[in-house]
């Protein structure tokens, strides 16, 4: 428990900071984030409590998963969502194959982490696995619907021959110096 608290705090602060600094990119305002961040969650937890209760038999272990496996993720969800605005990762082949894969590393391990801590590591193993393939369907359906939806998304900035050749100048500008 007490290095789910100490993880539970790391994260938090790590997110707030990302969090607040923006990232590197801002092509969505905060409260989108956070809602879009809120509405997976709630996917998430409901299937994890589900399945560690057809796994466990006991109401009581799923929810000892599920509570804190919120946590962690909506945390997690948050600072992967900022790293997916970033210009880089913005402009990806298959974005949302990537995002979907890279949060379902993120995920399964921390799941396994939390289940193992309030299980056994046998259970953790079979968990993980079961919520992966559900939660991987699931995610690239809520990443759909999002992308249809343009509320909090800011304009991305124009760029023109002449800011281009701009910002050109300015680098060649910096090496050169």
């Amino acid at each position: 428990m007490q290095g789910l608290i100490a993880l539970a705090l790391l994260f938090g602060v790590v997110g707030l900071q990302i969090y607040r600094s923006g990232g590197t990119d801002r092509n969505a305002n905060s409260l989108r984030i956070l809602v879009k961040s809120l509405t997976w969650r709630t996917v998430g937890t409901t299937q994890v409590i589900i399945l560690a209760r057809l796994l466990s038999g006991s109401w009581d272990k799923a929810f000892a998963i599920g509570v804190p496996d919120t946590l962690v993720k909506l945390l997690l969800g948050m600072l992967h969502e900022r790293l997916f605005q970033t210009s880089a990762l913005a402009a990806l082949s298959y974005r949302r194959l990537w995002k979907a894969a890279t949060w379902k590393v993120a995920a399964v391990s921390s799941t396994i982490i939390i289940a193992t801590m309030y299980g056994n590591y046998n259970f953790a193993i079979k968990l993980g696995p079961i919520d992966t393939v559900f939660k991987s369907l699931n995610y690239y359906l809520h990443e759909l619907v999002w992308d249809q939806i343009t509320w909090g998304v800011l304009p991305a900035p124009r760029v023109t021959a002449a800011s281009a050749s701009n910002a050109h100048g300015k680098r060649d500008k910096k090496k050169a110096a």
